[in-house]
């Protein structure tokens, strides 16, 4: 299992006005499944997924990540997990305006100190899985909303990270760009990857695996989805 959570819990703020996030919320997230966490503003489903990215850290309970304790991780050691095991796409993109598609992509490797010419083939690669080959030397101002979330899909996985989080990935596409995406990320799944996709839409919640119901800070459901709500096989036009 990719990332094991035991009654976490995630409290903001001190006294009367202290907003219990999350409260004892436990799932497990195993390679290939499409887990669709879902709910309302204010719901915790924010607060949950920055705990299992690792960009926060709960108040209580245990959470294991690529089999790592989380609780007793050193700073650098959950910057190397995070860097290495995890890919984020999210809603506004967050492409550098300077840089071409190809650029973008590459960045995460030269952070980690991946040499140049690797860097411009892995990066060429992603490109062309997510169907953007032909605008590999764009800027994000030239290029459609669905493009740079493309973009950003593929930067998220030219370094071929086990976990993929999507915070609200279709929130600022149109419907017909926002399902080549879902789809590109349930090919993701089916490669083996673990997919995580935060929404409060339910037809975008609808083309995973699996569904996480999560109100109040609590989660509400966890079960399997029916086949046919799945994402189809389709490639990104």
């Amino acid at each position: 299992m990719l990332i094991e959570a035991t009654r976490l819990s995630k409290r903001y703020g001190d006294g009367p006005a202290a907003v219990e996030a999350l409260r004892d919320a436990s799932l497990g997230i195993s390679p290939g499944e499409f887990v669709s966490i879902m709910g309302p503003s204010g719901s915790g489903k924010s607060s949950l997924m920055n705990l299992i990215g690792l960009l926060d850290l709960p108040d209580s309970g245990s959470l294991r990540v690529m089999g790592a304790d989380i609780g007793s991780a050193t700073v650098e050691r959950l910057a190397e997990l995070r860097n290495r095991h995890i890919g984020f796409i999210f809603q506004a993109y967050h492409l550098i305006p300077t840089r071409t598609a190809l650029g973008n992509v590459e960045l995460p490797m030269a952070y980690a100190g991946i040499p140049r010419h690797e860097r411009r083939a892995r990066a060429e690669a992603a490109l062309d899985e997510v169907g953007l080959t032909h605008r590999t030397n764009a800027l994000p101002a030239t290029m459609s909303g669905g493009e740079q979330q493309r973009v950003a899909i593929a930067r998220a996985l030219v370094t071929d990270p086990p976990i993929l989080v999507a915070d609200e990935p279709t929130g600022a596409l149109d419907s017909r760009t926002g399902a080549q995406v879902m789809d590109l990320l349930a090919n993701c799944a089916r490669a083996g990857r673990a997919v995580v996709v935060v929404t409060h839409d339910a037809a975008v919640a609808a083309r995973g695996t699996r569904l996480v119901l999560i109100r109040d800070g609590r989660i509400l459901r966890d079960s399997p989805l029916p086949a046919s709500g799945h994402a189809g096989q389709s490639r990104a036009a």
